[in-house]
Order: structure tokens, then C-alpha cells, then sequence
């Protein structure tokens, strides 16, 4: 191996192919797959957090979900329901630091 696959070096890893082709995937059938949302674990809803301070990953990404679940239910798909929640002064930790609020 060229590098431990511990620490920072395999946190870094998450980021590029093809584990980023993998995580998409498995995010796509868990949230927006119709068939995924009828036979596994029927009339389970998702809740999507967006935050106004985080890093653009985490902004982007709820961004993006947001936007993807929209235009899956225009289309008229039976997909997990989602609920959006948007927390203007949290950060990708607001979960943890202000775990009152859930």
C-alpha cells in the first residue's frame, strides 16, 4: 500500500471515484427509488436538515437532495416522503450541538 488506510488519508478517500459513484447510488435507492420506497421498510419518511454555516459540501449536498427529491415528485414518483427542515444559523454539527431541537 502507498498510504495507511487510517486517518485523514482514508477519510479522503469518501471524496473521490469510484467511492463517490458508489455513495450517489446507494443515496439515489434509498431516497428516490420507487421500488426501494414500496417493498423496504414501506412508510418510512425521511427528514433532510440544511443548515446557512457549514462547509459547501454539506450546503450543496442538501441542496442538491432537495432539488432531486422536487423533481421526482413532479414526475409524479412514489417515492419516501421528505421533509425539509432548514436550521439558517446551524452548522453540519447542529444535530450534535443543539440535539434539544430533535
Amino acid at each position: 500500500m502507498m498510504f495507511p488506510m487510517t486517518g485523514p488519508a482514508h477519510r479522503f478517500l469518501r471524496y473521490i471515484e469510484p467511492m463517490q459513484t458508489v455513495l450517489r447510488e446507494l443515496a439515489r435507492r434509498a431516497l428516490f427509488d420507487q421500488e426501494m420506497a414500496q417493498t423496504f421498510l414501506p412508510g418510512v419518511s425521511t427528514a433532510l436538515i440544511s443548515v446557512g454555516r457549514s462547509n459547501w459540501h454539506c450546503m450543496w449536498g442538501s441542496f442538491m437532495a432537495h432539488q432531486l427529491y422536487q423533481e421526482h415528485v413532479a414526475q409524479g414518483e412514489k417515492i419516501r416522503p421528505m421533509k425539509v427542515a432548514h436550521v439558517e444559523q446551524g452548522n453540519h454539527f447542529v444535530c450534535y450541538i443543539s440535539s434539544s431541537l430533535f
